[in-house]
């Protein structure tokens, strides 16, 4: 791939001596994050249903609440906000196979490039830009002085990151140019050939999706927020973590199967529906 992994694990590793002088909220929000990628690990797949028709629930009470008065219309906003819950906890209800088909369907389109591009060796690219470098180097620097308050610092650390971002979109467009006309062809049929393996097996084995997308995301969760922890609290044992990005991610794709396996051989056999 374009992006030089490996001098991003670098900057994350730099950072780590940074991590115990902040505040302790930061650290609470790392290990609600760890016990969040526990629980979608081992059982994510009975939690992903509860999610979704919560989430359409609470967008569709937003809707309620908010849409009538915008639009001029004089209905009692704590009635619509009642029907909007209501109807968006249905609507959840019914779209659940459909979300997970087009979740799925995402996830293997933007897969499909990233293993095509390892199959082409294309992470021989062009490293990062030295102001892309320079912009996760200061995405990374971590700390609060004395006289700032937090959410001065908060608004610092996400103007760093959208900084580091689109540096690293603007990296990525820029290999992407550089391709040859074989290449982003190949990488565009593989992102379609994902869509479509995405869209089939979403529609066929959702509970078996559910699962492995579940547990793919609890690991996601699970191995930085304890990963964090370690480097703030135990020194010695976070200073001996890998640095190497294909180590982290092999880690990640290991425990993400392990996590989808539990699920799937777990609790009474039932038809994938």
């Amino acid at each position: 791939m374009p992006i030089d992994l490996l001098h991003l694990s670098t900057l994350a590793q730099d950072a780590s001596g940074a991590l115990a002088a902040l505040p302790w909220g930061a650290h609470a929000i790392a290990g609600a994050g760890a016990l969040v990628g526990v629980a979608l690990l081992l059982a994510g797949r009975k939690l992903l249903r509860a999610g979704i028709v919560l989430a359409a629930a609470v967008i569709g009470g937003a809707l309620g609440f908010y849409a009538p008065p915008s639009l001029g219309i004089a209905l009692d906003p704590h009635l619509m906000l009642a029907a909007g819950l209501a109807l968006g906890a249905i609507a959840g209800l019914v779209l659940y196979r459909a979300t997970i088909s087009l979740t799925f369907m995402a996830l293997l389109a933007i897969a499909g490039p990233l293993i095509a591009a390892g199959a082409m060796r294309l992470a021989a690219a062009t490293p990062l830009a030295e102001e892309t470098r320079a912009a996760g180097e200061s995405a990374l620097a971590l700390g609060l002085n004395e006289s700032e308050t937090f959410d001065a610092a908060a608004e610092e650390a996400w103007q760093r990151v959208r900084s580091f971002t689109s540096a690293v979109l603007e990296s990525a467009r820029t290999q992407w140019d550089s391709l040859q006309t074989r290449e982003k062809s190949v990488l565009m049929g593989s992102s379609m050939l994902g869509a479509a393996l995405g869209l089939f097996f979403g529609a066929m084995f959702p509970r078996r999706v559910a699962a492995l997308m579940s547990a793919s995301l609890g690991a996601g969760l699970l191995l930085p927020s304890a990963a964090w922890l370690l480097e703030a609290f135990v020194p010695a044992v976070g200073a001996e973590l890998p640095t190497a990005a294909s180590v982290w991610l092999a880690l990640w794709a290991g425990l993400s199967v392990v996590g989808a396996a539990i699920q799937w051989t777990g609790g009474k056999r039932r038809t994938d529906s």
